[in-house]
C-alpha cells in the first residue's frame, strides 16, 4: 500500500494535546459503547436536555447490541481496530501529559501505555522551551 511506511509528525501545544487527548479518548469510548461520555460534553449548554439525551443514549445501546449497562473493554475483539488505534494513542499521549504536568505518580495516567491494536504504539515527545526532550512508548497486553 502506498504511503504504508510513511511517518507523520505532528507538533501540538499543552492545550492542543490534551484536547486531541480528549477526543481520542472520547472516539475509543465510543467505540466500546460507553455512549453516556457524550453526557459531560453538552451538559454546560443552555438548552440542554439530559433526558434527551439519555433517551438517545438507550437508543445507541440497543442499536449497538449492548445491554444498557454494558460496554466493551478496550481490547475486546469486537472493538473495531480504529478505536483500538484511538485507544492506544490516547494512552500514550496523556502518559507524556501526566509527566510533563507532574500528574501525581498514583494516577492512571502514569500507567504504561498497552498496546490494544494491531500497529506499533506511537511515541510522544515533548520539548521544553529550552529544546529539551524525551520520549514516551507503551507496552503490548499480555507481554
Amino acid at each position: 500500500m502506498a504511503g504504508e511506511n510513511t511517518r507523520y509528525v505532528l507538533t501540538l501545544n499543552q492545550e492542543q494535546a490534551r484536547a486531541a487527548c480528549t477526543a481520542l479518548e472520547l472516539y475509543a469510548r465510543l467505540g466500546m459503547g460507553q455512549f453516556e461520555e457524550i453526557h459531560p460534553l453538552w451538559m454546560s449548554r443552555k438548552g440542554y436536555d439530559r433526558e434527551v439525551a439519555a433517551d438517545a443514549i438507550r437508543m445507541l445501546k440497543a442499536a449497538s447490541g449492548l445491554s444498557q449497562d454494558g460496554y466493551l473493554g478496550s481490547g475486546s475483539r469486537e472493538m473495531p481496530e480504529a478505536f483500538k488505534v484511538s485507544w492506544d494513542i490516547y494512552q500514550v499521549l496523556r502518559r507524556e501529559i501526566a509527566r510533563v504536568e507532574g500528574h501525581s505518580s498514583l494516577s492512571v495516567w502514569h500507567h504504561d501505555p498497552l498496546r490494544e491494536s494491531l500497529q506499533p504504539l506511537p511515541t510522544v515527545e515533548a520539548e521544553s522551551p529550552l529544546g529539551k526532550s524525551s520520549k514516551s512508548k507503551g507496552t503490548r497486553r499480555g507481554g
